[in-house]
């Protein structure tokens, strides 16, 4: 719906680089990802969509901010 009105969307997936990849999980455990081929592959394409950008690391989220409220400092 968000793209239907024209509001950008930014997601930050897990997935949009193929092998292994460690989380924490709340308790503190590691929990080991498989990102197959086809799930890098869903991100590309939300990608390629219009007003749709991906993020790779949550520190990338200060520069949405900048751009869309000019918050100073960030």
């Amino acid at each position: 719906m968000a793209l239907k009105a024209f509001v950008p969307v930014y997601i930050m997936p897990s997935d949009y680089k193929e092998g292994i990849i460690v989380t924490k999980l709340p308790s503190g455990r590691d929990l080991e990802l498989r990102i197959r081929r086809e799930d890098v592959n869903h991100v590309k394409k939300l990608a390629w969509m219009d007003r749709v950008s991906v993020l790779e690391k949550p520190e990338d989220i200060f520069q949405v901010f900048k751009k869309h409220f000019g918050v100073k400092g960030a």
